[in-house]
């Protein structure tokens, strides 16, 4: 008969050979490659930039706005777009208290809340390209705010794209709420 001490003696040594073997063969061992669809090819990209028709007055639809913003501001239903590149697009009229109107055609993007100015509306009715725009955050104070009301109550809804233009202008229309 044998001993039960040195059955467990041996069964021991065997595990730990065991072991021994599985962590060399492991330490020889490579990470496996990385995928082949890297973040790299995931960037953001912006869709080329095309202008639209100027405004009609029939088509401006103005914005509930809180009492912080200091003009009247009114959206070009027609102008208002989602791009590929997830960015809500629309033409924007700035009204100051002598009715004189600014037009730009300017961009929202709702995954990092900035904007662009795109371009800027002509005495000829027509838009004139900004030279190099740039994305900027989007403030909530002066008259920049409008921008932080249609990207909160218009365009976005927690940091990305949910409505389709047809929703945006009904928004526009027939505003839920209001901030104050």
């Amino acid at each position: 008969m044998t001993n039960p001490g040195k059955r467990r003696s041996a069964a021991t040594v065997v595990l730990v050979l065991f072991f021994l073997l599985l962590v060399g063969a492991c330490s020889g061992m490579t990470p496996p490659p990385a995928p082949a669809d890297t973040v790299a090819e995931h960037e953001w990209k912006e869709d080329a930039l095309s202008l639209p028709a100027f405004p009609q007055d029939a088509d401006l639809l103005p914005m509930t706005l809180s009492k912080a913003v200091p003009a009247r501001i009114l959206i070009d239903g027609k102008s208002i777009s989602v791009g590929k590149d997830g960015v809500v697009r629309y033409t924007v009229a700035v009204e100051g208290s002598g009715g004189v109107r600014n037009f730009f055609f300017e961009g929202i993007r709702c995954d990092t809340a900035e904007f662009k100015r795109f371009a800027y509306g002509t005495a000829e009715q027509k838009f004139a390209p900004f030279q190099s725009p740039e994305w900027e955050k989007i403030r909530n104070f002066g008259l920049g705010a409008f921008r932080y009301e249609a990207y909160r109550q218009y365009f976005c809804d927690i940091g990305r794209v949910t409505r389709k233009p047809a929703e945006i202008v009904r928004e526009i229309r027939y505003p839920q709420t209001v901030n104050e």
